[in-house]
Parts: structure tokens; sequence; C-alpha cells
């Protein structure tokens, strides 16, 4: 099955690309993955080490594929919450969240 193309795609014959095909198979994949993934944050131990070893006020950027869960909601209940609200405010001010 092909994913849609996003405005401006160019195709090759009838189909998309490998680049213009990313977005739609980890959301075809991402219910799987997740399941698979599993809740246990078997990272603690490095990410508290991370953690750490950060200057005060230093930032995270959390770029890594799936729902964010366990890691990204662990660093969120690792940081104040005016932070979380201000990148939320951002990513809404960007157009990337409603």
């Amino acid at each position: 099955m092909l994913t849609p193309a996003p405005a401006g795609a160019t195709r090759r014959g009838d189909a998309l690309l490998p680049h213009e095909r990313i977005t739609g198979l980890y959301e075809d994949n991402a219910a799987a993955w997740a399941e698979a993934r599993g809740g246990e944050m078997w990272e603690q131990a490095w990410v508290d080490k991370l953690i750490a070893g950060l200057a005060p006020g230093a930032a995270i950027l959390d770029i890594g594929c799936g729902n964010g869960l366990p890691i990204a909601g662990y660093l969120a209940g690792q940081i104040a919450d005016d932070q979380v609200d201000r990148a939320t405010e951002e990513l809404a001010r960007r157009g990337l969240v409603a």
C-alpha cells in the first residue's frame, strides 16, 4: 500500500520515493512498536546518569522514535512544569500541536 504523497512530493512512476514514505511507515507501525517496546523503563539507570551530568538549566532534546513512553514521560517528570508549559506553547506557536 502506498502512503499518500505530501504536497509537492516527487514521484518516480507511481511509487513514492523512500524519503517521502517515512512518515507513513512510522504511522503504520507505531502501535506495533509501542506494544513490542513495552512500558518498562529499562533505560532508567542510563537516563539518570545522563541527567546527573547535566548543568543546571540544561535542555534535553528527545528525538527518539515512538510515542514518547516511557523515556520522554520520565524526562518530563524530571523537569519543572513551567519548562513543559513553555515547550507546549512553543510547539503550538509553530503549529506542531493543537
